[in-house]
C-alpha cells in the first residue's frame, strides 16, 4: 500500500448547539476516489500496537450497507 499524500483539514461544528464536527476532504482525494456531492463514504478505524488510530475511508459502492 502506497501512502498517497499527507494533508491537514480543520474541525469545525457541523451545525450551531451540536457536538458533531465536520471538515474538508481535500481535493485531492476527491479525485482520487471519484467522489461527487451526496456520494457515502465508508470509515474504518484500525488501532495499531504503538497506540496510533489509522482511519480508512472509501467510497461505499450502490446497493452495500
Amino acid at each position: 500500500m502506497g501512502r498517497l499524500e499527507t494533508d491537514e483539514t480543520i474541525l469545525t461544528l457541523a451545525v450551531s448547539r451540536s457536538n458533531s464536527l465536520r471538515t474538508t476532504v481535500p481535493r485531492h482525494i476527491i479525485k482520487k476516489l471519484n467522489l461527487s456531492k451526496g456520494d457515502a463514504v465508508r470509515w474504518d478505524f484500525d488501532k495499531t500496537p504503538d497506540g496510533k488510530w489509522i482511519a480508512t475511508m472509501s467510497k461505499k459502492s450502490e446497493g452495500t450497507t
